[in-house]
């Protein structure tokens, strides 16, 4: 059972939606961000979220998490939410930008699982917020697809070391979000984000997803499916088999084209 989960990117976006939403189904959250004002302003709407100020991709923020997990000694599972998303084509960017990226959405979660696997026992999950540029080939989004696509493949590698262990991961696609992160697609500068108009008519269309509807999805895979289930599906929001079971009947949710 699910009692306790350790969520990172929590300062805005899908990471502040889940810690309010794990919250209200009586989990103790752990959010993990950088912006000290945003957590503690999340903290004050739920006793059950306790905000942890570090930054994930520095030793020493994944130290701090470490230490509060020591002392706490709860049983844990973890949502690898944090990401960064430069829109930038590859002829145009550094080895600064392509460091963060791979720090941030591959390195981090690593190391984090790593350093917790004294807290993460049986019956506990690992989810990774995962999206479909994992799999596409996107100009201008280079270190985002290929730092995504990276840790998507680690999270089955890591299933097939801990699920004996019944520790079960798995990867999720929460679909397009009306979140900071889209806005950065929709106002990056054309000469480096080729793509830009795509994503500018997902809004003008209306198609955006709203974070707390993704975050509904996310808990209903995390809490309420079956271990095998859990681990053997690269979760995906679009597909329509498993909207019954936690989407509102009035709502709709399509594939994009």
């Amino acid at each position: 059972m699910i009692n306790a989960v350790l969520i990172t990117g929590c300062s805005y976006g899908l990471g502040n939606a889940l810690a309010l939403k794990f919250s209200k189904y009586n989990c103790h959250v752990y959010a993990v961000g950088r912006n000290r004002s945003l957590l503690e302003k999340l903290a004050e709407k739920s006793s059950n979220i306790k905000p942890i100020i570090a930054d994930i991709t520095t030793k020493n923020g994944r130290l701090k998490i470490q230490e509060l997990m020591n002392s706490e000694k709860k049983s844990i599972s973890i949502i690898h939410n944090a990401a960064i998303l430069e829109p930038r084509i590859f002829k145009l960017s550094n080895e600064a930008l392509l460091r963060e990226h791979a720090e941030t959405n591959y390195l981090a979660p690593l190391f984090i699982t790593h350093s917790l696997l004294p807290w993460i026992k049986q019956g506990q999950r690992i989810l990774h917020i995962s999206s479909a540029a994992a799999n596409l080939q996107i100009d201008g989004l280079m270190s985002y697809c290929t730092t995504k696509a990276a840790m998507q493949f680690a999270i089955e590698c890591l299933n097939v070391e801990l699920n004996s262990d019944k520790i079960h991961c798995a990867n999720l696609r929460p679909g397009m979000l009306d979140t900071p992160m889209a806005l950065k697609q929709r106002s990056a500068d054309p000469k480096h984000f080729p793509n830009q108009d795509y994503y500018l008519q997902l809004y003008k269309e209306k198609k955006l997803i709203d974070p707390e509807v993704a975050a509904e999805f996310v808990a209903w895979v995390m809490l309420k499916t079956k271990a095998s289930d859990f681990s053997k599906n690269a979760w995906n929001i679009y597909e329509s088999w498993h909207h019954r079971h936690w989407l509102p009947e009035n709502m709709i949710i399509s594939e994009l084209s």
